[in-house]
Parts: C-alpha cells; sequence; structure tokens
C-alpha cells in the first residue's frame, strides 16, 4: 500500500515511478551516470534510458551548444560551525520513502526550461547515493573544494550559459517559479544574476522558504574567480549576493502568497520533516507553490 502511494505521488510530477521490487533490482535501478572524456559525444536519448537501467556506467561528453543546467551540490557546508556536515548529510534522509535527493531531482526534472541537472560532489560519496534515483541527473564528482571552484567546472564541462543552483534540502522546490527564474534571465542576457526577493520584507529569508531556485551566468562565476573570490566556502549566490558591487542583478518580486514570513518548506530538522510529511497528506498529488502555501497558511 505505502509503494502505491509513493508511486501515485511520483506520478503526479509527470514522471514514471519506478519501486524496486528486490535488492537485486534496487541496483539494477541505480540512476547514475558518470561523465569522462573518453565516451561518445552525442549520448542519445535511448542511451541514456539504457545506462540509466543498468549497472554499467555510461559516460559521455557534454552536448555541445549552449545550456542552461540545474546544480545540486552536495559538499557544500551550511553550516560554519559544523564544518565537517555537508549537505549530502540531509540529502539522503528520507521523506516518505524517498531521498530528499531523489525529491529534489523529480522535481527540478519538472522544469520545461532546465536541459541538464548535475549532481557533485568528491568521489567517495558515490557509494553514499547509489541508492537514490537520480534517473532525470548526472552524477559528475569534483576534487575542487569550493562550491565556485565545482561550479565552475561543471559550467565549462556543459558549456552552460546559466546554472541554477538548488539545495537538495528543498524537495518542494516549484518548476513552475523555476521556469519563471530561467525565462527572466533569458529575457536579460546582460544580467550576472537572478533571483526572487520581497520588498515588503528584505530580510525574510528565502533559503528558509525552499521553493526558490537561484540562478547565475557562466559570466558571473569567471567574475568570481577574476575577483579571487572562487576558493569562499559559501554556496555562490550567497557569495553574488554579498558583493552586489562587481554584479547586475534581476530582482523578480515573490508572490505575495510567499512573502510573508514563517513559511519554510527547506528540511533542515527532524520537525521539518515531521511538518513536510504532513503537507504531503494535506496537499495529496497537487503539490504546487499555491496549493503548499494554502496548507501551511492553515496550519499555522
Amino acid at each position: 500500500e505505502r509503494e502505491g502511494y509513493i508511486a501515485k505521488k511520483l506520478a503526479s510530477f509527470g514522471k514514471r515511478a519506478c519501486v524496486p521490487d528486490s535488492d537485486e533490482q534496487r541496483h539494477r535501478d541505480t540512476r547514475i551516470l558518470i561523465l569522462s572524456e573518453s565516451s561518445p559525444p552525442f549520448p542519445t536519448a535511448w542511451s541514456l534510458c539504457m545506462a540509466a537501467n543498468s549497472t554499467d556506467s555510461y559516460t559521455s561528453r557534454a552536448p555541445y551548444g549552449r545550456q542552461t543546467i540545474a546544480l545540486i551540490d552536495l559538499a557544500i557546508c551550511d553550516d560554519a560551525n559544523v564544518p565537517e556536515t555537508t549537505r549530502i548529510d540531509g540529502a539522503l534522509r528520507r521523506l516518505d520513502g524517498l531521498t530528499l535527493l531523489e525529491w529534489c531531482v523529480r522535481r527540478l526534472a519538472e522544469s520545461t526550461l532546465i536541459d541538464t541537472i548535475v549532481v557533485t560532489g568528491p568521489l567517495a560519496y558515490r557509494n553514499r547515493i547509489s541508492q537514490s534515483g537520480l534517473c532525470h541527473a548526472r552524477w559528475v564528482p569534483s576534487v575542487h573544494a569550493s562550491p565556485t571552484e565545482r561550479a565552475l567546472e561543471i559550467a565549462e564541462r556543459f558549456t552552460a550559459e546559466w546554472v541554477v543552483f538548488a539545495s537538495p534540502l528543498c524537495p518542494f522546490t516549484d518548476p513552475t517559479l523555476l521556469d519563471r527564474l530561467v525565462s527572466r534571465g533569458w529575457a536579460n542576457p546582460e544580467v550576472d544574476f537572478v533571483g526572487f526577493m520581497t520588498p515588503a520584507q528584505p530580510s525574510f529569508s528565502l533559503q528558509s522558504l525552499g521553493l526558490v531556485g537561484e540562478m547565475c551566468s557562466a559570466r558571473a562565476l569567471s567574475k568570481l574567480r577574476d575577483a579571487n573570490l572562487h576558493r569562499e566556502p559559501c554556496d555562490v549566490p550567497a557569495v553574488i549576493r554579498r558583493n552586489p558591487e562587481l554584479f547586475q542583478s534581476k530582482w523578480i518580486p515573490l508572490p505575495e502568497a510567499l512573502s510573508r514570513g514563517g513559511l519554510r518548506f527547506r528540511l533542515d530538522s527532524a520537525a521539518d520533516r515531521d511538518r513536510a510529511a504532513f503537507f504531503l497528506e494535506a496537499a495529496g498529488e497537487d503539490l504546487c507553490w499555491q496549493r503548499l502555501a494554502q496548507v501551511a497558511e492553515r496550519i499555522s
């Protein structure tokens, strides 16, 4: 009954849910694509699908042409007081049977404007995420120590024009708001950074809101390197926000229903995950930001 509920929930994202019947099938369905320089330059959709359902790793070069990619960096430390704790620790916690990383990847895959979803972190993380369903993402390990250096490496590898930054601790990231973010960047190619803001509450934490992403251009990443800011330990959007004089930014007003303080859809703690389980039960199959805001308003 629980597996049926999970499959039904995932189907609401418009993607086929696959619930393993055994450990052997779970291993067979591990969705990790490894990229290297020794592989065919143009992987077909069929070959990607076959690779996703095989225990053999698939290798490919990044497609030619400029792309918009979503980047999930598992090695970021959000708490400077606990440097040994990175996002992978929270990303592998489960919500309704799936890891938060799986939820995040599936939500990003619902965006119509994101070309590729990339998950990165040290090579040692591969074994830890091997049981997560990453059918719609590509695992690209990195040896770089800082988030900006990893983003630079991946942007160059995928010849990306724009990079959308997403946290694996935000399983309710909204694809409609993501598309609004990306389309605004496409319409303003001269800008370096695109993000949401709340005019009435400048101090409102969009990071804790957990429904929206932030996006920067490849040019902005190069500016960070040129300004010797590429070794900062915090994530890229935080570095850009702290140095506004270096960048041209475009701000999108957050929908009014999301602008009030107290809304929290980022799952950092057990209490956050308990609240998220209630959101799933109350919202049903409709996990759009409007429905989630209504549910949050009702229980606040």
